[in-house]
């Protein structure tokens, strides 16, 4: 298609007119103001890290694993292998102690989702099941006991992306640190990867790797009571989910947004740009 969509405005409109005509209802439920009746209960977040071979290489090996949400897990273990790392997640990670809990590692929906998933999708004991966007993106990973994996509201534990729980990407683990638990900053100085990798026998590489899922947690619960004091809203999976359900309870109780037919949909996502980010398609200047 060579002409933008702006200069097709008033075809696309005629479209959108026919296609509301024509085009049958769908099913899922109209957007309406919602507002909780009781306080919200926080999200249950452990932090977790991988330390790995050097990237630049290629897919890099999982060397050491630490987690840590306070007064409920401290843990840190060298990795010696795949098989070695699936029994970690089972014993440590995989427990109903922490059956609801939501593991969180920056930039998790790389890597860490990787290994987490390569380890566990042969397991007979364990489903997954990733959180996608419409594009195939991934957004989270949520692991199921096989026995519950058709049970309704089955609890299980989800493997998260802080960067995009908070809604910054691109953000370094650094500098999230100043701004939400500078107590807890990332230690800079040990290890220097232009030269070395990580060393699971050296004291100071593991107080390092420690130290980054420590400041993760405490800055991942700094952020979460923002956002439950200013708007009575938990972490979720994405920034994006958590301001949908923002924007739902202060919605005007009498407006009614109704879902869109089939056909509507399809045409609004072919000519409108969507996704996590406000995006200005061509130059503005006026009010806001």
């Amino acid at each position: 298609m060579s002409k933008r969509p702006f200069a097709r405005a008033k075809e696309i409109a005629a479209e959108l007119g026919d296609a509301i005509i024509a085009s049958p209802l769908r099913r899922a439920p109209d957007f309406i103001r919602y507002r909780r009746s009781r306080a919200p209960q926080p999200a249950r977040m452990i932090a977790y890290d991988f330390e790995t071979t050097s990237i630049k290489a290629g897919t890099p090996e999982p060397l050491y694993i630490t987690a840590y949400a306070e007064h409920v897990m401290h843990y840190a273990s060298p990795i010696d292998g795949g098989e070695n790392l699936q029994q970690i997640l089972i014993n440590h990670f995989l427990t109903e102690e922490h059956k609801g809990a939501k593991f969180v590692a920056w930039a998790g929906n790389n890597y860490d989702a990787y290994f987490i998933a390569t380890c566990l999708v042969l397991n007979p004991d364990y489903v997954l099941r990733p959180y996608l966007t419409r594009s195939s993106a991934l957004r989270g990973l949520r692991v199921l006991p096989a026995c519950d994996a058709n049970k309704k509201n089955a609890k299980g534990w989800e493997f998260l992306d802080g960067m995009a729980m908070l809604g910054l990407v691109g953000v370094s683990l650094e500098k999230f640190l100043k701004n939400f638990a500078p107590e807890f900053g990332k230690m800079v100085g040990v290890i220097d990867f232009e030269k070395e990798q990580f060393d699971p026998a050296n004291p100071k590489h593991c107080e390092y790797a420690m130290r980054d899922s420590v400041g993760l947690y405490h800055g991942m619960q700094r952020a979460q009571q923002i956002l439950i004091e200013n708007f009575d809203q938990p972490l979720t999976v994405t920034m994006g989910g958590a301001c949908i359900k923002i924007l739902q309870a202060h919605m005007p109780a009498d407006i009614v947004v109704n879902t869109p037919r089939d056909t509507v949909l399809k045409l609004t996502r072919d000519y409108v740009l969507r996704g996590g980010y406000c995006y200005c398609a061509r130059r503005y200047q006026g009010p806001v």
